[in-house]
């Protein structure tokens, strides 16, 4: 029985719900969810992720042990074809396991959105290979997350080395971002220093805003 062979392995109870009530995973019998689920678990260890690794991806994409080995290989492949190495796929990969279900097309056109506001082609792959998430994206968010930092009062050189130094903003909303930039702001720091500290530090925008507080200090000396 597949939940035997998952729970021999160490994953938890709901993560095996989750697993095997996927609505395509339902389509199989026991004893083929079974096969899928053993073949994925040892290709996984194959390509040296470890136990606890592929748990978490598990958690990560559930849907994991629909896909079959010939498809993590083929987007592999696709991925070293764009100028990835292995172990650049292997990070991705194990950062955002869904990456093997977005089309090569889509794929191409995020990178493109990217290099349109000035990355090159190097860079545009380093903030993927950073912030591999961005695949699931469609440009049109894209493009209103990179409008929003601009909207802040950024140049494109200072957008620039937001993207290369902290790709994982890219999604985020206007909003969201005027947020973090107030609640800098309650702390006591003035606008033009916000603007400064983001400049020096994009980064701190990721943080939770209770994060944000305690890391300031040690970062920056105003």
């Amino acid at each position: 029985m597949p939940r035997t062979l998952l729970r021999q392995n160490g994953f938890p109870e709901e993560l095996m719900e989750r697993i095997l009530n996927n609505y395509i995973a339902k389509t199989y019998s026991w004893e083929q969810m079974k096969i899928k689920i053993e073949n994925m678990y040892n290709f996984l260890g194959e390509l040296g992720y470890s136990r606890k690794t592929i748990i978490k991806m598990s958690e990560l994409f559930p849907g994991l042990y629909i896909k079959t080995t010939e498809d993590i290989l083929n987007k592999r492949d696709f991925f070293i074809e764009l100028g990835f190495s292995l172990k650049e796929f292997l990070s991705m990969f194990r950062l955002f396991p869904h990456i093997v279900s977005h089309g090569k097309d889509a794929i191409v056109e995020k990178i493109s959105t990217l290099m349109e506001f000035g990355l090159s082609k190097k860079e545009a792959l380093n903030v993927l290979k950073t912030s591999p998430g961005i695949v699931a994206l469609s440009k049109n968010n894209i493009i209103k997350s990179i409008q929003g930092i601009s909207e802040l009062g950024y140049t494109k050189k200072d957008i620039l080395i937001i993207l290369k130094t902290a790709s994982s903003l890219v999604g985020y909303s206007l909003d969201t971002l005027k947020v973090k930039i107030a609640f800098l702001i309650s702390l006591g720091y003035s606008k033009e220093q916000v603007t400064s500290i983001i400049k020096k530090f994009p980064g701190i925008l990721i943080l939770a805003t209770d994060t944000i507080d305690e890391k300031i200090n040690g970062l920056i000396t105003l």
